[in-house]
C-alpha cells in the first residue's frame, strides 16, 4: 500500500513538473530572447528594462543602440509592440502551428509614411521561408473594382502598415499609400483602393482573406 501510494505521488509530481515545462511562452519571452541581430537596436539588458518599466506602469523610456528612445507600448500573450525610436516600432507576435509556434517580427518605419516588413522565425529563432507577399497597387483593388481601375491612373507605388490581430489571428496589411502624394498629386485611381488586406497563416502559407475598405 504505501509503494502505491508513493508511485501515485510521484507520478503526480511528474505530472505538475510537466505541466511547468510545456507552459505556453508569451510574446514577451520572445521579445528578451530574440538574438541581437533580430533586435539590433535594443540589447537584451534593455529589452529586460523596457518590460519591468512597462509591468510597473511606468512611462519611462529606455535608450537604444543609437541613442534614441525605446518603451513597450503593448503586452499581450501572442502580441508585444515597442517603440524602438521615434520612426519605428516593432511587433513580436505569435501564430499556433501545426507542429511549433511561428514567431513574426513586424518592423515598421517612416518612410515618410508607415511601411513594415515582416520576417518568420521559429521558436529557436531560426528563420523560416515563409514570407509576406509582395504587394502592388492593384492587389489593393477589390475585383468588383478592376475593370473600373483599368481605365484608371493607379500609384506607382504602395506602402502599408502590418498590424497583428491575437483575436483573429490575422495580419492585416493597412494601406498608407495616399499619406505619400500630396492632395493635387494623388492619381485618380487612389480612390478605388481598399483600406486594407487581411492575411491568415495557413500550413506554410500566408493566405489573403479579404479586402476591407471604409469607403
Amino acid at each position: 500500500m504505501k509503494l502505491s501510494r508513493f508511485i501515485v505521488s510521484v507520478t503526480a509530481a511528474m505530472a505538475l513538473l510537466a505541466g511547468f515545462a510545456v507552459e505556453a511562452r508569451t510574446a514577451a519571452d520572445f521579445f528578451v530572447s530574440a538574438p541581437d541581430e533580430v533586435l539590433p537596436l535594443v540589447p537584451q539588458s534593455t529589452r529586460l528594462d523596457m518590460l519591468d518599466y512597462f509591468s510597473s506602469g511606468l512611462s519611462t523610456t529606455s535608450p537604444n543602440a543609437t541613442r534614441g528612445r525605446a518603451r513597450i507600448m503593448l503586452n499581450e500573450p501572442t502580441k508585444l509592440q515597442a517603440e524602438l525610436s521615434r520612426d519605428s516600432n516593432i511587433q513580436i507576435a505569435l501564430f499556433p502551428a501545426e507542429r511549433d509556434t511561428v514567431v513574426a517580427v513586424i518592423e515598421t518605419v517612416l518612410t515618410p509614411v508607415a511601411d513594415s516588413s515582416v520576417s518568420f522565425y521559429d521558436t529557436s529563432w531560426n528563420l523560416l521561408a515563409l514570407t509576406m507577399p509582395s504587394l502592388k497597387p492593384i492587389d489593393f483593388v477589390p475585383e468588383s473594382l478592376r475593370k473600373e481601375a483599368s481605365k484608371a491612373e493607379l500609384p506607382d507605388v504602395v506602402f502599408g502598415r502590418i498590424d497583428f490581430n491575437p483575436e483573429t489571428g490575422y495580419l492585416t496589411v493597412n494601406n498608407t499609400t495616399a499619406g505619400y502624394y500630396a492632395e493635387q498629386d494623388r492619381p485618380d485611381g487612389l480612390a478605388l483602393m481598399s483600406t486594407s488586406i487581411q492575411y491568415a497563416l495557413r500550413g506554410n502559407r500566408l493566405r489573403k482573406v479579404a479586402n476591407t475598405s471604409d469607403k
